[in-house]
């Protein structure tokens, strides 16, 4: 969040994809949030670089 300059990359498995939500725990364990797959790719692109990999072909896009 404090990537000003945004040269960080965050790779995701592209399977979250196939989900409308997910779930996060901010900072610990002891609480979850669940936002929309769509907003939380839409969010870090706000951020920083962010790209999608196929774990199952090594293939890598960008989100």
């Amino acid at each position: 969040v404090n990537n000003i300059e945004k040269d960080v990359t965050f790779f995701l498995d592209v399977s979250i994809l196939e989900y409308e939500e997910c779930n996060f725990h901010p900072l610990d364990n002891t609480k979850t949030i669940q936002v929309k797959t769509n907003d939380c790719i839409n969010f870090l692109r706000s951020i920083c670089e962010v790209k999608l990999i196929n774990f199952k072909t090594n293939e890598i896009t960008i989100a």
